[in-house]
C-alpha cells in the first residue's frame, strides 16, 4: 500500500463567509487596514445628527443628512435590504449627483471593505460593472455607506 500524501491526511474546515462571526473576525484582523482605506471615516461616538438615521423611511424623505462635511438630501427610499435601510439622495444640492445611502444598525463596514477589495482586484475595464463606494461613516451605533445609486437592485 502506498503511503497517503499530506493532502489526503489534511482535514478541511467549512467556513460560512457570510456569517456574522466570520465577518467580525476578518474585520478585527484588518481593522488597522480599514483606517488606511480612502473614504473610511470612524467615530467612537453615537451618531448625533439632526435627523435620526434609524427613523422610518417616510420620516427621512426631504430631510438633509450631514456626513463628513457633505449634505445629503434624502429623495426617498427604494426599500429595505436584508441588512440595512436604503435611501436615494442628492449631494450638496446638486440634483444631478445621486447616491445611495445604506444605513446599517449596528455599524458594520464589511461591504465598504469588499468594495475596496474590488478596487484592487478587478481590472479597470470590468470595475464599473460592480458599482462604487465613495465612503463609509462608522459610528458607535450605526454605519452609513455612501455609494453609487443602482436603480436595478442590490448594492451588494
Amino acid at each position: 500500500q502506498p503511503k497517503p500524501s499530506k493532502i489526503q491526511k489534511r482535514e478541511f474546515t467549512v467556513v460560512d463567509p457570510w456569517s456574522d462571526s466570520t465577518m467580525s473576525n476578518l474585520l478585527t484582523k484588518i481593522s488597522g487596514g480599514l483606517k488606511k482605506l480612502t473614504g473610511y471615516h470612524k467615530s467612537n461616538k453615537i451618531y448625533s445628527g439632526k435627523v435620526p438615521l434609524t427613523s422610518s423611511h417616510n420620516a427621512l424623505k426631504n430631510k438633509d443628512v450631514e456626513l463628513g462635511g457633505r449634505k445629503y438630501h434624502i429623495k426617498g427610499s427604494p426599500g429595505t435590504g436584508a441588512f440595512a435601510k436604503l435611501y436615494k439622495a442628492s449631494v450638496d444640492g446638486n440634483t444631478e449627483e445621486i447616491v445611495a445611502l445604506k444605513v446599517q444598525k449596528p455599524a458594520f463596514p464589511w461591504e465598504f471593505y469588499m468594495y475596496r477589495q474590488l478596487d484592487t482586484r478587478i481590472s479597470d475595464i470590468q470595475r464599473p460593472s460592480y458599482g462604487y463606494a465613495h465612503e463609509v461613516h462608522v459610528f458607535a451605533d450605526v454605519s452609513v455607506l455612501v455609494c453609487n445609486f443602482l436603480p436595478y437592485g442590490t448594492l451588494l
